[in-house]
């Protein structure tokens, strides 16, 4: 009977109060919760239902509920907290896709070494489909940042060959590689000026 659309918010609000009376003990009534609540748009219950059941044991350490954690947190803008299920889930996953997420979690983190590592793992499990290009733009972005210029050019003329992001990637390697000689340029110059004699009274 609850499991009609029109009638979730009954069903959560039931599934709530059996919570609240400690009466949901099994892994899917948690996870069912849960669920619900970031249906609801309550990512941060969500996450703290499923927090407690993975720490005392009830909820089980997979691919499944390490990504439902990892989307709760992530919902509820726990970016730093999400990153350890979703790490989990990507490790566990067949495909890049979730090593693809956790590399955009690192970037918007600025933490340019672990997202260039989760954007090399996504695209080496592969089976990215139409992402693989913005996977590729993404890592270039992270190797730009850290000035591995030589490895951001390659990167983002690899990203050229995919339709949805040959444009874009063509700019970002063309700017790269405009970005290289004017440093060149900068240090040329710095070169110059430190070569000039001193003019003597």
């Amino acid at each position: 009977v609850y499991n009609e659309l029109e009638q979730q918010t009954k069903m959560t609000s039931l599934y709530q109060a059996m919570y609240d009376q400690d009466i949901l003990t099994s892994e899917s009534e948690l996870v069912t919760l849960a669920s619900l609540k970031l249906s609801e748009e309550n990512p941060y219950k969500a996450s703290e239902v499923m927090k407690k059941g993975f720490d005392s044991g009830v909820i089980k350490k997979n691919l499944k509920n390490y990504r439902t954690y990892a989307q709760a947190l992530y919902a509820a803008r726990e970016y730093e907290d999400a990153l350890v299920p979703l790490r989990e889930a990507a490790k566990l996953s067949s495909d890049g896709k979730l090593y693809d997420q956790l590399g955009q979690s690192y970037l918007a983190l600025n933490r340019w070494k672990e997202a260039e590592s989760a954007f090399k793992s996504a695209l080496s499990k592969g089976k990215l489909g139409d992402g693989i290009g913005n996977t590729k733009v993404s890592l270039g972005s992270v190797q730009f940042e850290q000035k591995n210029y030589e490895a951001a050019i390659k990167t983002f003329q690899s990203a050229t060959q995919h339709d949805k992001v040959s444009e874009i990637a063509g700019k970002w390697a063309k700017y790269v590689d405009n970005e290289v000689m004017r440093l060149a340029e900068l240090r040329k110059e710095i070169v110059i000026n430190t070569d000039v004699e001193p003019v003597s009274g």
